[in-house]
């Protein structure tokens, strides 16, 4: 891509800022890509939802297996209803499909729906066997559900900063790339992982502080919840041990590792809809399941 550079006055010489593409991208793919996205995060968001209201269903009344099954069923249809808006969005504002950032509803949908199953079976085990019952572990039921919910909302916070950054960020004139705007996956890339974005809107920014009130929120909960185990809640999990008896409670180990399970889950969301490449284990510090 040719590449417009800006030289700038700075005390003691030139500064070479480089800067976006010549050109945003028209106006119909922008309209097309930020509703391709939009609608990836409402399919997301459904499936959490789903997630949370299954841990619960199990661990109050159901029997072992019963959330595994529960998460693909979508019993009321909440997640195949947004898969149905992306696909209209997809007839109604993509007519001439960018040839970048964008992959199709199908995979969006996909992508989307299988970020956030992989999120709750990262939490609790591949076949949420680590579900505690509340007829005989109150706690530990407490504890998962409390906890589950703090998750979903660490990764819905994650996607709607995502979405803000991405929406400025093609625009000509708009920070972060101000002339001619982000034009390819490179620099959309940016809005997740560069903490010096201009303007300070990337997720690793966190300008204000939303991951960071999430993530806080979810070892308060660990913490207050979680404490008084008999049994590690989260045993077949990506974050076993945290709350593994008879040791105490590590609130603060429990957080922060399921706080990277949320950023891999999510990382995995917006490559598989946008194309974009991050490398999740690099941005995240840790390895990505």
């Amino acid at each position: 891509m040719l590449i417009r550079k800006v030289l700038m006055l700075a005390a003691g010489g030139m500064l070479v800022l480089p800067l976006a593409g010549l050109a945003e991208l028209p106006k119909a793919e922008q309209i097309c890509i930020n509703k391709m996205n939009k609608d990836a995060v409402k399919v997301m968001a459904a499936q959490l939802k789903v997630n949370d209201g299954c841990v619960k269903d199990e661990v109050k009344k159901g029997v072992p297996g019963d959330a595994d099954v529960c998460i693909e069923a979508d019993v009321k249809g909440k997640v195949g209803k947004k898969r149905a808006k992306t696909a209209s969005d997809e007839t109604k504002k993509c007519g001439s499909p960018p040839a970048v950032l964008f992959t199709g509803a199908a995979n969006t949908n996909d992508t989307a729906e299988e970020a956030a199953k992989a999120l709750v079976r990262d939490v609790f085990g591949p076949t949420l066997s680590s579900l505690a019952s509340c007829d005989t572990n109150a706690n530990e039921c407490l504890c998962q559900r409390k906890v589950i919910n703090r998750v979903s909302k660490l990764e819905r916070a994650l996607a709607k900063i995502w979405l803000k950054c991405k929406k400025s960020a093609l625009k000509d004139g708009k920070e972060p790339f101000a002339i001619g705007g982000g034009t390819t996956a490179a620099e959309l890339r940016l809005c997740v992982t560069d903490g010096a974005l201009a303007g300070g809107l990337s997720v690793q920014t966190d300008t204000k502080g939303k991951v960071a009130d999430a993530t806080s929120q979810l070892q308060a909960t660990a913490t207050q919840f979680c404490g008084a185990a008999s049994i590690d809640e989260f045993a077949t999990g990506e974050c076993s041990g945290f709350s593994a008896p008879p040791a105490p409670l590590d609130g603060a180990g429990l957080a922060s590792c399921l706080a990277d399970q949320a950023k891999c889950r999510f990382c995995e969301h917006v490559n598989g809809v946008d194309a974009l490449g991050i490398d999740c284990d690099t941005w995240v510090g840790t390895t990505c399941p």
